[in-house]
């Protein structure tokens, strides 16, 4: 199910208040046949995604699942999980994720991720989920407040949403080593991807994600610069960093705005062994042809 996928990213927000109802009729069905056949990431970490409805919890049981439900009043979530022994589990669960949220956007719905103070446990138990699947992060869905007053969705692919929160291009891409920014070229259609990557959402806005073009072999490496602390969730027994869902986030809107303008390519691990700029940053992944 294709849809304008440079459209959706310059048009996502984050979504603060949401119409009190939940989300139901053909934007509901459509939203449920697309995750129902939404893939796998690069790495093919085995994923389940799902709705789950609030209305008619009390609000003790809503209370329980750590949901920030005084700000949003959404009633419908998406809801996914991921195997927590998969080695690049994480990576894939953004990569999907992000997939399914464009799609939201597109459908004009409105969508916030959430990932910190959530009652998993609790998630875990409305959906059925087994002790080895892990829930990242999730997000509510539905109507934003103001979608009936305004049109929601502009169709101006000139305006960067957000672009004056993030981070100057020149700290985020790299050529052939991390002290020479890469050089602007407006027509090119790897840069272009950058920046849609740019505009990508990340836990606390922190945009850990870096990108080095080697000119010899034409790749693009990702690379994760840490910047917040990893968190300990008890019932996985695990320790995760949710900066790489972020990188999930950017590989797919890297990938996906390629593909828009017809360049197929793969994603491989293929570590180069540059110079870091710093211990706090680690090779990912690389897009190759």
């Amino acid at each position: 199910m294709e849809f304008d996928v440079i459209a959706a990213i310059h048009n996502r927000i984050s979504t603060k208040l949401f119409h009190n109802s939940s989300l139901d009729g053909s934007k509901r069905k459509a939203l449920e046949k697309y995750i129902n056949t939404v893939g796998s990431g690069p790495f093919l970490s085995k994923m389940k995604f799902y709705l789950i409805d609030i209305v008619g919890m009390s609000p003790r049981e809503i209370a329980l699942l750590g949901l920030p439900r005084e700000k949003y009043h959404a009633n419908t979530y998406i809801v996914g999980t991921v195997l927590a022994s998969e080695e690049y589990n994480l990576e894939d669960y953004g990569y999907i994720f992000e997939k399914i949220i464009l799609y939201a956007t597109s459908l004009q719905l409105g969508t916030s991720w959430l990932a910190l103070r959530l009652n998993r446990n609790r998630l875990a138990e409305l959906i059925g989920a087994n002790d080895f699947e892990m829930i990242p992060c999730i997000s509510p869905i539905g109507l934003p407040f103001d979608y009936l007053c305004q049109n929601y969705i502009s169709t101006n692919y000139d305006v960067l949403i957000d672009s004056k929160n993030r981070k100057p291009k020149q700290h985020l891409f790299f050529e052939s080593h991390f002290s020479n920014p890469i050089r602007s070229n407006d027509s090119n259609q790897y840069q272009y991807a950058m920046e849609m990557v740019r505009l990508a959402p990340s836990i606390g806005n922190k945009q850990p994600w870096r990108i080095l073009y080697d000119t010899i072999s034409g790749g693009y490496h990702f690379y994760l610069e840490h910047s917040l602390h990893e968190l300990y969730l008890p019932q996985y027994e695990q320790v995760i960093d949710l900066q790489r869902v972020d990188m999930g986030v950017a590989m797919f809107h890297f990938e996906a705005t390629l593909q828009h303008f017809g360049l197929e390519g793969k994603w491989r691990i293929m570590d180069p062994n540059f110079p870091l700029p710093n211990k706090r940053t680690e090779y990912i992944a690389t897009w190759t042809l």
